[in-house]
């Protein structure tokens, strides 16, 4: 996390006044646009998920390659997922990439928008990936760095991430506290989509011990929750159905 934030500086200090959140609402439309035409459901933008394509796109940049899986430590979309979206959990998620080689030193929004999303779109496999009705949300990243290749007269890499997921719930609230001598830490999830698990969630500790725990729902607040035994400071692996979510408990 300390070297996305570092790595998020540096892209924050060199981006030629480059509105980056534009770019990407105007993305979100566009991806949008095509998702209804194959009758799928909007996507909603996801911060959580935007740090996660942000990683990869500043870590591509740094390193001078194009690839959905990690050169550094071999890492794909959902490691990138599950370890820096810690408040979401995620039943399935997927990738689009795209890369700009130019000799431009800067583009506008509109342009870079533009020129990424043509290109997402003329490709069949990116295209067919953008409007899977699996999807519910949406993050996305950008990074300008030196290009995998270097080629003569284009020295500049523009490198896009969009990360796509089926988010079943958003935890917003994590508390422990002491009862009867024991630490407990709850956990609230606000509903995504109307759904609410009716059964129990199973947790591995820091520690690798497995166990379960009951969801309590309460569908008047859009809410659900549940609490287990706090045993350190660590990850906690959530796994609700077939979705996960890693909780940083500190």
């Amino acid at each position: 996390m300390l070297r996305y934030i570092l790595a998020l500086l540096l892209f924050t200090s060199v981006s030629y006044g480059f509105n980056k959140a534009k770019s990407f609402q105007m993305m979100l439309a566009i991806i949008n646009i095509e998702r209804v035409k194959e009758g799928a459901s909007p996507l909603t933008f996801s911060p959580e998920l935007s740090e996660a394509a942000q990683y990869h796109d500043d870590e591509m940049a740094k390193y001078g390659y194009y690839n959905h899986q990690s050169q550094v430590n071999d890492d794909r979309v959902y490691d990138r997922v599950l370890g820096l979206c810690n408040t979401l959990f995620v039943y399935v998620s997927g990738e689009n990439m795209d890369l700009i080689q130019s000799a431009d030193a800067s583009y506008k929004e509109k342009e870079y928008a533009k020129i990424t999303m043509d290109s997402l779109i003329g490709s069949p496999d990116h295209l067919e990936n953008m409007v899977n009705p699996l999807w519910n949300y949406v993050g996305m990243g950008y990074a300008k760095g030196k290009p995998p290749n270097y080629v003569k007269g284009l020295p500049y890499g523009y490198y896009t991430t969009h990360v796509f997921a089926c988010v079943t719930g958003k935890i917003i609230e994590v508390q422990k506290k002491k009862i009867q001598g024991v630490i407990y830490v709850f956990v609230v999830v606000e509903e995504i989509d109307g759904y609410i698990p009716n059964s129990y969630v199973s947790i591995l500790d820091p520690y690798y011990q497995n166990s379960t725990a009951d969801v309590d729902r309460y569908p008047q607040y859009g809410t659900w929750g549940f609490y287990f035994p706090y045993v350190g400071t660590g990850i906690y692996t959530v796994r609700c159905a077939d979705s996960y979510v890693m909780i940083n408990v500190k």
